[in-house]
């Protein structure tokens, strides 16, 4: 169960987010229209060009055009395979659920583990066909390819996911939550098994509709892999693909079906967001099925036009991404030469009473001007509530009365992690 958020908080929660509290329909604050504007608060920043790995369903594979764009390494486009197997190449690679998407986290981890199990590992998805070639069941479409294919493209597949424990951010995307089952192995298969030869083997497949404790035991265990075993600083940024079902298997109108499974899947989402201070949620499914302009979909009123995808990106960019800013000459720089007192879980405390008459007070909350940097990038957001930035971090800050409250951008301890701490104040010029 969340916390409960004291009367107090929530007034002031209400009145710092004045502008985002209120349903956005009149006045200046038609934010629905022609596209969604949501008002973020990340928990973290990117650096420009830093390696993001993602995963989830097709409108992963969208975003990751757009990543490319706005200059981050972004490994799965290296994925090719023949136009026969499958066009786009690096779509033959969707997860469009949560189980699918563990299982080949928790395959990547065994052949970097136990790389003599390779062969083994990558035999168990592969099913026979009578003429001599194999379907892989993991993949999309299910096209039919001789046994050295199939194994020379799980190692290529599978040399790209290990980028998922170096990168600097993974994404990812929740899809659906019709999953289809193998009985024999006990593992999820990608997609429908449409194939003739599927369907002939009928007892061996069946269709389970994840609950929500389906649905977070997989993501909470991908997770908890991906920061033990990743980078120690790793971001990981949940999203939810507008994309809705095409088809249902549940005898449930497609809509009715759709709109239980992005509720699910959301819900995951935002408790995911609250268990672990390494996850934010970014609102991709809301831009997207809340925009009201007319340039939102494709034709096909299913898959999102491109351009609209372009759109989503640049939001997470402005939002997420920092620049190293050139320092005017009016600005001086402080260094902070002081040890930091922890405020758990996210805070930190700093004495600057040489800088009480530049802080905020109790009748001027939001005036001061001072700015603080780690390294060259600049945190934020600025004038939290003390509260919120101790418990939630992410690099908020608030000079307040002589006293810094902030938060590392990563959740670290400032004491430790090498890195740099100044304030920038205007310089009367």
């Amino acid at each position: 169960m969340r916390d409960e958020i004291p009367l107090e908080l929530a007034f002031a929660n209400a009145l710092r987010n004045r502008e985002s509290c209120r349903w956005p329909s009149g006045g200046n604050q038609r934010r629905l229209e022609p596209a969604y504007k949501p008002i973020l608060r990340p928990r973290f920043s990117l650096k420009p060009g830093a390696k993001v790995f993602t995963i989830g369903s097709c409108f992963a594979r969208h975003i990751e055009e757009h990543l490319a764009q706005s200059g981050f390494d972004v490994p799965m486009l290296s994925l090719a395979v023949p136009p026969e197997e499958y066009r786009p190449a690096v779509s033959i690679a969707d997860k469009f659920t949560p189980l699918s998407a563990l299982q080949e986290i928790e395959r990547t981890l065994s052949m970097v583990q136990s790389p003599e199990r390779t062969d083994q590992i990558i035999e168990d998805v592969l099913f026979p066909i009578p003429d001599g070639k194999f379907i892989d069941l993991e993949l999309r479409e299910y096209v039919p390819v001789a046994r050295e294919r199939a194994y020379e493209r799980r190692r290529d597949i599978f040399k790209i996911f290990t980028h998922a424990f170096d990168a600097d951010c993974v994404i990812i995307t929740l899809g659906l939550v019709e999953c289809w089952m193998d009985h024999k192995t006990g593992r999820a298969i990608q997609e429908t098994p449409h194939a003739l030869a599927l369907r002939r083997a009928k007892d061996r497949f069946a269709l389970r509709i994840l609950d929500i404790t389906e649905v977070l035991q997989a993501t909470d265990r991908m997770i908890r892999l991906l920061l033990s075993h990743g980078r120690p600083d790793v971001k990981i940024l949940m999203t939810v693909s507008p994309v809705p079902l095409e088809a249902t298997f549940s005898a449930m109108d497609v809509v009715i079906a759709n709109a239980y499974s992005k509720s699910v899947l959301r819900v995951a989402a935002q408790m995911l967001y609250d268990r672990f201070e390494q996850v934010d949620y970014f609102p991709s499914y809301e831009m997207v099925t809340m925009s009201r302009g007319p340039d939102v979909w494709e034709p096909d009123l299913v898959h999102v036009d491109r351009r609209f995808v372009g759109k989503v990106v640049d939001v997470l960019v402005q939002n997420y991404v920092r620049s190293a800013p050139v320092v005017p000459d009016t600005h001086e720089v402080l260094p902070l030469k002081t040890r930091f007192d922890a405020r758990p879980p996210c805070g930190w405390l700093a004495t600057v009473n040489e800088l009480a008459d530049h802080c905020d007070t109790d009748g001027a909350s939001r005036t001061s001007s001072l700015l603080l940097y780690e390294d060259d990038i600049e945190l934020g957001p600025a004038h939290e509530l003390h509260e919120r930035i101790i418990k939630l971090g992410g690099g908020a800050y608030s000079f307040w009365k002589g006293t810094l409250y902030f938060s590392t951008s990563d959740g670290s301890d400032p004491n430790a992690n090498g890195r740099n701490y100044t304030v920038r104040r205007t310089v009367a010029g």
